[in-house]
């Protein structure tokens, strides 16, 4: 696991249950520079609005730059791409009062690809903030057990293409990702506990990420999402 994420996750299972019979380990590794980089001498400190009502001071990247933009009814997306533009880091940036659950909780597949398919080239003011965040190891049997997935963590799950009378016992789930000037290192590891049964555009658009938003790493030659964020105090 330590090798996939390039270190970036060492460590997830601290003691082995005795009916533990295997483990199923998925880790994924991004790192890409930004098609158009920031400078770092463009870097200030400025004040971020927590989600609480309360304000704080975080390095502030800063550019003027040609980007794909797109506005929901609430919000504003912008496109920041990646190398030779096959990737990209989309940021969903709520308008001033506007409720960022809310605005993520309407997203579906549908909306997402008609979003995508509605940015345009726009002259974009962009500032945004650094930021590094550790999503802790979490279990997700709940939310896997929600999408209907319920099944396979009881005794009725069938795995015999794996192993006859297994079921999964436990889904864990870390991640880690960092953005700077250059661009953005992201890594994600999964491990499933396996248990006996018993156009362009003139005017300049301003996009300026000082409060709670959210953000996907996708590739955009398939449409697949490889990370996805919220970040409410960087």
């Amino acid at each position: 696991m330590e090798d996939a994420t390039e270190q970036k996750i060492k460590k997830m299972l601290t003691e082995i249950p005795s009916d533990v019979v295997m483990y199923l380990i998925y880790a994924i590794y991004f790192k890409g520079d930004w098609t158009y980089p920031f400078s770092e001498e463009a870097t200030h400190d400025e004040d971020f609005h927590i989600g609480d009502g309360s304000t704080k001071k975080v390095p502030m990247m800063n550019m003027v730059e040609n980007f794909q933009y797109g506005q929901g009814d609430n919000f504003g997306i912008l496109r920041l791409p990646y190398g030779q533009e096959k990737f990209s880091m989309y940021i969903v940036l709520p308008d001033q009062g506007e409720d960022l659950d809310g605005i993520i909780g309407g997203f579906n597949e549908t909306s997402w690809k008609t979003l995508m398919a509605g940015l345009d080239d726009s002259k974009v003011i962009l500032q945004m903030p650094k930021y590094k965040m550790e999503y802790g190891v979490k279990l997700l049997n709940d939310v896997l057990t929600d999408l209907g997935m319920g099944i396979a963590f009881g005794p009725g799950a069938d795995f015999s293409g794996i192993n006859p009378g297994i079921f999964i016992s436990k889904v864990m789930h870390k991640a880690v990702i960092e953005v700077n000037e250059k661009g953005s290192e992201a890594a994600a590891a999964t491990v499933v506990e396996m248990a006996e049964s018993a156009a362009p555009v003139e005017e300049m658009v301003e996009f300026i990420v000082n409060r709670p938003f959210f953000f996907v790493i996708a590739d955009d030659r398939s449409g697949s999402i490889l990370f996805m964020g919220k970040v409410v105090e960087p």
